[in-house]
C-alpha cells in the first residue's frame, strides 16, 4: 500500500511540497537575530582623543556633543580626569617575558589560561539536589578576581 504524498505537480510540470511538511517553523524570538547584519563596517580607527591620544571609531563618540564640534570620547581617560603615569622603568621580570622568544610565540596560550580563572559570583547551590546533572547557577553581578601584576615580595600573590 502506497503512503499518499504531499507533493503538488504545477501545471509546467514542476513538483513543491509544502513548507509544513519536513520542516519546523521559526520561532518568532528567533526571527530579530535574522534581521542583524553579517558584518558592521564602522571604518577606519582613526579618531583620536584629545586628551590622552587612544584611538576610537567615529561611532564610540560621546553621542550628546555639538555635531559642529570635534567628536569627543571618555571611554579612555574620562575626558582628561585619569591620567596615568608612564612608568620610568619597566619590572625586570617583564623585560624578561618580552625578550623570550617562546613567550612571544605563545603569548596568546598564556593569555587564554589566565582569562576568568577567579571567578566571583553568588553562586546559587539549592538548585542541585543531587537527582539530576550538576546546574551552575549564579546571580547578581559576575566579577573577574584579579591581583596585581607585580605582587609585593613581602605581601606576595593575592586577590584584590
Amino acid at each position: 500500500m502506497a503512503v499518499p504524498s504531499k507533493r503538488t505537480t504545477d501545471d509546467d510540470g514542476s513538483s513543491s511540497v509544502p513548507l509544513s511538511v519536513g520542516c519546523r517553523r521559526r520561532s518568532r524570538r528567533l526571527q530579530p537575530l535574522s534581521l542583524l547584519p553579517d558584518y558592521m563596517d564602522c571604518g577606519d580607527c582613526t579618531c583620536v582623543c584629545a586628551y590622552c591620544g587612544a584611538l576610537f571609531w567615529y561611532i564610540e563618540r560621546v553621542v550628546n556633543t555639538s555635531t559642529a564640534d570635534p567628536p569627543r570620547y571618555n571611554h579612555c581617560c574620562r575626558g582628561g580626569d585619569v591620567v596615568l603615569p608612564y612608568p620610568s622603568t619597566f619590572p625586570t621580570d617583564f623585560v624578561a617575558l618580552y625578550q623570550n622568544s617562546g613567550f612571544l610565540r605563545d603569548i596568546r596560550t598564556y593569555n587564554s589560561m589566565f582569562s576568568l580563572t577567579s571567578l566571583g559570583a553568588n553562586v546559587d547551590e539549592d538548585v542541585n539536589d543531587n537527582r539530576g546533572p550538576y546546574v551552575f547557577k549564579i546571580s547578581g553581578q559576575i566579577s573577574h578576581k584579579i591581583g596585581s601584576l607585580c605582587p609585593d615580595p613581602i605581601r606576595g600573590p593575592r586577590f584584590l
